[in-house]
């Protein structure tokens, strides 16, 4: 499966997908909005960053000296590494640093010396504290798997592996073509529905999960 990052553009599978729900532009279909499709699609993509390893994203933390606890980025759903000057930090739950060091929310890095862990489960799932807490400032490369910003009209792109062009048009026109509506086609929904469901199998053994 391809990792190029396209965009994976959504003007372009939905203008795909309009034969197949008898029209030739967006302004021809008669039993759904454009609308609709994208909110299909944003559905899916949120979906995808949900269940789904796909979507990661990298952002730079500030530290400073004597600052132990940091904000996590915008969306972040869960880290995947943490490094500082270039080298790995260990995750750390808060059970093993209490196991490691007694008084760990008061030790701090040594003069020049980086921390050496990081711990996601202090203070809710919205922060990032690092230990020891650092004596000078640096900055923190945070890979992470993060919801992307709504899918919709005015923001129809993703970046994503353009493998998934597919998948994305496959579940929109299994929600589209299983609308009530004169044109609902159920045998045919779930055909789609079934193509996708074979597809979450293979991201998810290729990618893993998000959580």
């Amino acid at each position: 499966m391809s990792l190029s990052l396209g965009p994976v553009d959504f003007r372009v599978i939905i203008q795909d997908l309009l034969a197949s729900l008898h029209a030739t532009t967006a302004a021809d279909l008669e039993y759904w909005t454009e609308a609709e499709l994208y909110e299909w699609a944003d559905e899916t993509v949120q979906r995808l960053a949900r269940n789904h390893g796909a979507l990661v994203d990298r952002d730079p933390v500030a530290l400073s000296a004597a600052v132990p606890s940091y904000a996590l980025p915008a969306r972040h759903i869960s880290t995947i590494h943490v490094a500082v000057a270039k080298k790995a930090l260990a995750p750390l739950s808060v059970q093993e640093a209490e196991a490691l060091d007694a008084t760990w929310p008061e030790t701090q890095a040594g003069a020049g010396a980086a921390p050496t862990n990081y711990l996601g489960d202090v203070a809710g799932t919205e922060t990032v504290r690092f230990y020891p807490t650092p004596s000078a400032t640096a900055t923190a490369d945070l890979v992470f798997h993060r919801f992307p910003e709504e899918v919709e009209l005015a923001r129809p792109l993703l970046n994503a592996p353009v493998s998934l062009a597919p998948y994305f048009g496959w579940r929109i026109l299994a929600e589209a073509l299983g609308k009530e509506s004169k044109a609902k086609m159920p045998e045919v929904a779930q055909h789609f529905t079934e193509r996708v469901a074979l597809f979450d199998q293979v991201i998810q053994s290729y990618w893993g999960s998000a959580q």
